[in-house]
């Protein structure tokens, strides 16, 4: 292994596969021969390679029934010297698609079909581990978008889904964790907020299923994304020492950033509102200049301008670039202020003629989780990135993300 963390396990680097669109086997395995091992392998030279795989439920359902399909998908791998040690199964359904917007996060951890998906992936991944490194991670949905999603009902399927992969660990020596990925807008789209569920909701479950705190930690946790937390004006070290006062496991960490524009006048969000497109939601969180300290709480966040308090300043929150435009048009936002976008923006990028980046929040999750063992870096906006920011191409620039993460990694 190319890395261990302090307390001795193996640590992965990779990037996620969502930025290639592709929901069968075959578009998966194409994507891995022509681009993704490729890559790694120009980066990290002729180690294994550990993939961050993104598995539909397209994807998922014709591994786990059909076995011809399965078997030459397997043979693909072994033939790359390449193996998958982290899934993002947080879309469900296709990804890379014109008008998915919401739909993202559907279906819920309410439902069944979230909980059945998921147990499938994860036994597809206990397959794929290996007796060196036996440990594999899901980064999955925040529960869901925070408007219609029964949090009583998520709390038991992720209780059960805790007894299956405990299950799993005793028939296959294989560990799987859930990692639930805060986003703006879900249910819980903060550290904060989602320490607060976990004692609301989730531990009471957890009681009265009579499991205890060392198997939960040990198959629930977070995915932490460093573009959330950006967003959300917040800051990884201060989250590290809130979730681990809470006993809340953070299992992966996402390599992710996010525009940033400060703005002297309403009239100079311009190049951050020309960022809207079709295909992604892209939530914005916006912070008038010196706006007054406030307690660390759970967020709300809507349409129209709402002030949120976990990023220790009042800020207003936005589900997307459009309701932006509208509130200025409006004349609700701050005369002068700082906005960010969710918006995956390459890491290695510091700053563009239009905007800066929140890459500062990304050096500081490296340093602030220094025992998560899955680091994945996640651009998946390629296609509807602006020009300036796609040079070179999809490869490229994912090589130069995967080596200014190494280098960052090196430094600490």
């Amino acid at each position: 292994m190319r890395r261990r963390t302090p307390d001795g396990h193996p640590r992965h680097l990779t990037y996620c596969t969502n930025v290639h669109p592709g929901e069968t086997p075959e578009d998966i395995a194409d994507v891995l021969r022509t681009t993704a091992v490729p890559v790694m392998r120009s980066v990290f030279g002729d180690d294994e390679i550990p993939l961050g795989l993104r598995l539909g439920d397209t994807a998922v359902d014709a591994l786990m029934t059909d076995s011809a399909r399965a078997d030459a998908f397997d043979a693909t791998l072994r033939e790359l010297g390449a193996r998958p040690r982290t899934l993002n199964v947080f879309p469900q359904t296709t990804f890379q698609r014109d008008g998915l917007k919401r739909d993202v996060y559907l279906p819920s951890w309410s439902l069944r079909s979230r909980f059945s998906y998921t147990l499938a992936a994860a036994r597809l991944l206990a397959g794929w581990l290996d007796d060196g490194d036996p440990f594999g991670t899901l980064s999955s949905v925040p529960i869901g978008w925070r408007d219609g999603t029964s949090s009583a009902a998520a709390a038991t399927f992720l209780g059960l889904a805790v007894i299956e992969l405990a299950r799993l660990e005793e028939e296959t020596g294989r560990r799987i964790a859930i990692a639930l990925e805060p986003e703006p807008g879900c249910v819980f789209d903060t550290a904060s907020d989602a320490a607060a569920w976990w004692n609301l909701h989730l531990r009471p479950e957890m009681k009265r299923l009579h499991l205890g705190e060392a198997v939960v930690a040990r198959h629930l946790g977070l995915c932490y994304d460093t573009c959330h937390a950006g967003v959300a004006f917040n800051s990884p070290t201060s989250d590290a020492r809130l979730l681990a006062a809470a006993g809340i496991s953070v299992h992966k960490v996402q390599l992710s950033s996010a525009p940033v524009l400060r703005y002297a006048t309403p009239s100079d969000l311009d190049p951050l509102l020309a960022l809207d497109e079709p295909r992604f939601l892209h939530q914005t969180r916006i912070r008038a200049h010196g706006s007054p300290e406030v307690p660390s709480e759970s967020t709300a966040s809507g349409s129209a301008p709402q002030e949120t308090t976990d990023s220790r300043r009042a800020m207003l929150a936005f589900d997307d670039l459009p309701d932006v435009r509208a509130a200025r048009d409006r004349g609700e936002l701050p005369t002068s202020g700082e906005a960010r976008c969710h918006f995956h923006v390459p890491i290695h990028i510091a700053r563009t003629p239009r905007f800066e980046t929140t890459r500062p929040t990304l050096i500081d999750a490296l340093s602030a989780f220094p025992d998560v063992p899955h680091l994945e870096v996640e651009t998946y906006t390629f296609d509807v990135l602006p020009p300036e920011l796609k040079a070179g191409g999809v490869a490229a620039m994912i090589a130069e993300e995967l080596r200014f993460a190494d280098s960052v990694i090196d430094r600490r």
